[in-house]
């Protein structure tokens, strides 16, 4: 487990919870328990770091939270660059990415409002977003 732990910080920073991380890497590890050959005269860690690896990058990847890092530090690059907020189409030409990728990537990201939110407080009453609706 010490070994799922130390590769999964390895992905820390990229929008996942270490405790996602170490249960996908966990798949990793359990795929590479049931696929290892003894025989091949490798050590376990050798095999099983790739495996763990490879399952936190397909997690990533499908997620969508690799794409939204990617873009974070073009957009970062590009401010530090053109000394100002990047454009959606100058993002879409640095990162080789349609502008609809783009923007779906970076909407799926966004914190989801709750209906439960409180949008006044006043007279010792509050007031939620679910009671203006």
């Amino acid at each position: 487990m010490g070994l799922v732990y130390s590769v999964a910080r390895r992905f820390l920073g990229r929008g996942v919870e270490m405790e996602d991380l170490f249960q996908i890497g966990s798949i990793g590890l359990l795929k590479a328990v049931d696929h290892f050959n003894p025989e091949f005269d490798v050590k376990f860690s050798t095999y099983a770091v790739p495996m763990i690896i490879g399952e936190i990058k397909r997690f990533l990847r499908d997620d969508g939270k690799e794409d939204q890092y990617k873009i974070y530090k073009m957009r970062e690059k590009l401010e530090k660059k053109l000394g100002r907020e990047p454009e959606l189409q100058e993002l879409s030409v640095a990162m080789d990415m349609p502008v609809e990728e783009i923007t779906i990537t970076m909407e799926s990201s966004a914190e989801v409002e709750s209906i439960y939110r409180t949008v006044y407080q006043g007279d010792g009453t509050d007031l939620q977003l679910v009671d203006r609706l």
